[in-house]
């Protein structure tokens, strides 16, 4: 395939039970310098009220030669969507703001802004409208910063508003920014029976990274051990020509006893279909 394996992210979201020093060895022996990092405490800590301390961090990520190249802030009880005027909606702000510094801080240009935790006995076209001025916020903050926000769809349990691809090209188009892109997750997008090849026709170069998961309705899985079919979305990657970075982020704790195993079936099993 004409997919370079140079494209691959690895990421922590398995691991945030490991030091991140143990962490960062364990990848830098497995060749892989580049990471999709889930803000996971002990790895990293973020929140609304203050900017974090990343010297240790940035001290490991020196000495193991490994490069953040997306910020993947956990949700928590931020919200995007959150009701407006309101302390929900002011610490979302402030800790999106804080995400976008800290990427900044840590040279990576990309922080995924996951859509979650919107209430659904609120109407929908109020939900829609706070997310749309939230977000017009916080790209103007991005553009500060030269960083790029990337849009993750959420699960239709998880938020009333952002679970398909009609609507996030809609919320592309309302925020109006070319600081707000996309992210293409597999898993996510198996969810709602859509393809890789409606979001490319759909949204092309505003899709920023790609996550490459196997799932079921029970979650995400590490590659072949799903029911995706993997060699397809490998393929049509590669027919759509995507050189962007491929994150082989997964989020299970199917998996939180033996993280390490785990991972390293996943690289085996994509490394295999690539090269």
């Amino acid at each position: 395939m004409n997919l370079d394996a140079s494209q691959l992210l690895v990421s922590n979201s398995l691991h945030h039970r490991i030091h991140i020093a143990d962490y960062l060895e364990f990848q830098k022996k497995h060749g892989m310098y580049k990471m999709d990092f889930f803000s996971h405490a002990p790895h990293l800590w973020l929140d609304h009220v203050q900017q974090p301390d990343t010297s240790e961090l940035t001290r490991l990520l020196r000495q193991y030669n490994i490069e953040i190249e997306v910020l993947t802030p956990l949700s928590y009880k931020y919200s995007i969507s959150s009701v407006k005027n309101t302390k929900q909606s002011e610490a979302t702000y402030e800790y999106y703001c804080n995400c976008i510094k800290t990427a900044d801080i840590l040279g990576c240009r990309i922080v995924v802004v996951t859509i979650e935790g919107g209430c659904f006995d609120i109407d929908f076209s109020d939900q829609w409208r706070w997310a749309v001025e939230q977000l017009r916020l916080l790209c103007i903050e991005a553009e500060k910063q030269s960083i790029i926000l990337a849009l993750l769809p959420s699960y239709g349990k998880l938020s009333p508003i952002m679970t398909s691809l009609p609507e996030v090209v809609q919320m592309i188009e309302d925020v109006g920014s070319n600081s707000l892109n996309t992210v293409l997750d597999t898993q996510r997008i198996s969810m709602t029976g859509e393809s890789i090849t409606q979001w490319v026709e759909a949204l092309g170069n505003r899709i920023v990274l790609v996550r490459l998961a196997d799932g079921n309705y029970n979650g995400a899985r590490i590659w072949g051990e799903g029911s995706l079919p993997c060699r397809r979305y490998l393929e049509e990657i590669e027919d759509w020509g995507y050189t962007g970075p491929i994150s082989l982020q997964v989020s299970s704790d199917i998996y939180a006893k033996e993280p390490f195993r785990a991972f390293e079936r996943n690289l085996h099993y994509v490394r295999r279909q690539i090269i």
